[in-house]
Formats: structure tokens, sequence, C-alpha cells
């Protein structure tokens, strides 16, 4: 996808190709209890790849929602017009994946006390709304949350790009969305029912829009930021600085949020900030350093490729998993780590298979219809 812009960055693709190994490191471990504690934790941290991509598309939609209305009247029509493309590009691979959710039963663990899907369920899942609903926010295909968020900032974007309309004020809504994330958590966190109270809490904290809404304005403030990068001089090398910093945020505080090596939970102490948004920020100067000057290590060939095709890859590699656990032993070794790394690095392959044969398919597809060679 090119979300409307006319060139897109390399560096984008390969930071979304480092999101989804991420995504896929943590889904690969779950229920592997033979792994080292330390490598439980690590592993564990890659479930913030969602932030990182929240980030980007967060500053992809401001991009894109620029260049749409260039040469266009900012009327209701366009808008109109602009979030049908945005939708569109989203929909056909993200309804196939719900139909293979649907026709397993569900993601069960996140359907709760309701045990199946229901019509509402069903509803809100095909116009993006189930990020609205505890019970539906991850029901069907167990990761599906991150587009129930990113549908809502989608339709929010025409507003936001009309009221936040510099740095300044980038900023200023970046800090009353962590005050109102804050005051959010406290209310509601007090309140929650005893009856599925993982799935209220994971709503509360992870899966809402007001969760994550702080991580989306950390990419409308790095929007601002990069209109302005023709002012930085030295860019290479204040590049360098800035990935060295991520590095080292990202690895301190994922220290203390999984509280590896037995260090103290300092975590809980950070009040003010959730771990949605300490990564984001991570992820912000990341992103940044990346904009200024791409670092072979991160903007490679390999993370490029997986970036293309990460947002199937996103949708269908949780059903890969479960088929490779339950039709290929998982001793295949010996050795338990060995073991989780032939795992993964499997699962990404496949996924990647995957993704590029059913991304092609519906192009065909696609291209027939417009045809008219079938319907």
């Amino acid at each position: 996808m090119n979300d409307g812009l006319e060139k897109r960055d390399t560096y984008i693709d390969a930071l979304k190709g480092i999101a989804i190994c991420g995504v896929i490191m943590v889904h690969s471990s779950n229920g592997n209890e033979q792994l080292p504690l330390l490598l439980q934790g690590v592993a564990a941290i890659g479930k913030f790849g969602t932030q990182l991509f929240l980030l980007i598309s967060a500053l992809l939609s401001f991009k894109s929602y620029e260049h749409y209305f260039v040469n266009k009247n900012n009327s209701v029509e366009n808008n109109v017009r602009w979030l049908i493309k945005k939708f569109i590009k989203l929909i056909p691979l993200y309804y196939v994946s719900l139909s293979i959710g649907m026709l397993q039963g569900g993601a069960s663990y996140w359907l709760g006390n309701e045990g199946h899907i229901t019509v509402g369920n069903v509803f809100s899942h095909l116009f993006f709304l189930h990020g609205l609903f505890p019970h539906y926010a991850n029901s069907i295909i167990g990761i599906e949350w991150y587009l129930g968020v990113l549908g809502i900032f989608y339709i929010a974007t025409p507003f936001l790009f009309r009221k936040i309309n510099s740095l300044e004020k980038s900023i200023m809504w970046f800090v009353i969305a962590v005050i109102i994330c804050y005051i959010f958590n406290n209310l509601c966190l007090d309140k929650v029912p005893i009856v599925d109270s993982y799935i209220y809490t994971s709503y509360i904290s992870t899966f809402c829009f007001s969760a994550q809404f702080p991580v989306m304005l950390l990419g409308v403030v790095l929007y601002f930021i990069l209109k302005s990068l023709n002012n930085i001089k030295k860019k290479k090398i204040f590049s360098y600085v800035l990935l060295l910093l991520s590095v080292g945020l990202t690895g301190g505080i994922a220290l203390v949020y999984r509280n590896i090596f037995g260090m103290g939970d300092l975590y809980n102490k950070i009040y003010w900030l959730t771990s949605s948004t300490l990564f984001g920020m991570c992820f912000f100067v990341l992103v940044f350093s990346q904009s200024l000057n791409s670092c072979f290590i991160i903007d490679n060939i390999v993370f490029r490729f997986l970036g293309q095709y990460s947002y199937p890859i996103y949708l269908f590699h949780c059903y890969l998993i479960g088929i490779y656990r339950q039709y290929i032993s998982l001793n295949l070794v010996d050795n338990a780590v060995l073991c989780w790394v032939i795992e993964y690095i499997i699962i990404i392959i496949i996924s990647l298979i995957v993704a590029i044969l059913i991304t092609e398919i519906l192009k065909v597809f696609q291209k027939l219809v417009k045809k008219r060679k079938i319907f």
C-alpha cells in the first residue's frame, strides 16, 4: 500500500518489517513454558511492535491526507472519498482473515463468557467498530484490536488535521491525551467486573482507542517535525545519536517492564505513562533517526521486504502458528531454545509466502472485477 503518497521512503517499510518480526516473536513464544525466563521476557516485548505500526500509520495518515487535498477542496464529499480509499485498502485481506476466524469459531480466549461469535460482533467487525466493545475488540482473529483502533483514527483524521496544524499543537494534544489516558485508566480499572475481568483490563490498558491515542499522536508530532527537516544540519551524525538513544531507551524500559534480571519493578512507579506510550516514545526516536539518515542495520532488503507484506503477515500469522503446532512436532530438537528459534524462522518464512500468495490472488481477483469478467 502506498497510503496515497507518491514516494515511499524505504525506511518506513523496513521499520514495519521489524515491527512484524516483533509481533510474530511474542505470539510464537506464547505457551512455550520451556523457554528460559529471560528469553520469555525478551520475546514478550515483541508485542509492542503494534505501537510501532500505530505510530507509523498515524504519520502516514497525515501525509496521505495532506497529499490527497493538494488540488482538492476540503469538502465533506472529498473527505468521505479519502476515508473510503483508506478503508478499501484494508478491507479485502481483513475480510478474508475474518472469514477464517469465524469458520474456526473465533478467538475463544477473548470471547470470554460470551462463548461464541454473535451477529453484533460480526457487524461491528465488518464496519471497523469492534474496538468500541471489550468483548468484540479481539474476539475473531485474536489480533484485530489494532484495526479497531486504526479505523477510529482514520475517521478522526479529517478533524484532527484541521485542529492540529502546528508542532506546538501536536505536542499539546499529546500531553492532553496522556492525561486523559491516565484518568480513564484509573477510573475504569477500579470498576472492572469480576466476570471476564482479564478482557476488560486488557481492553482498558491496550485494546481501546484512548490507550493508543498518545502513541498515534506521537506520529502526528513526527509528521510536523519531518516537515522542517531541512533546518537540521549534520543529519547523519544526529541520526546515529538518536538511533543509539532509541536502542538504549527501548532496552532499559524493556528490562524494567519485564523485571528481567531480577530488577525491581520500577515500571509500577511510572504512573502517568503507560507501557504503550513508553515504547511509543522509544519508537518515535527510532523513526526520527531513520528519517534523517537510514541505517543499513535497519533499512535493509530483508526488513523492507517483510515490511511490504507486513499487513497480510499480521492478519494470518496466528493461524499459521496454530497449524504449525498442530501438524509439526515442536520437539524437532531436544533444546527448547533452538526448537523455538526454528519455529520462529519457519513461521516468518511461511507467513511471508502466504502473504504474497494471498495478496497476488486478490490483485488478480480485483482486476477481473474491474474488467467485469466476473459478477
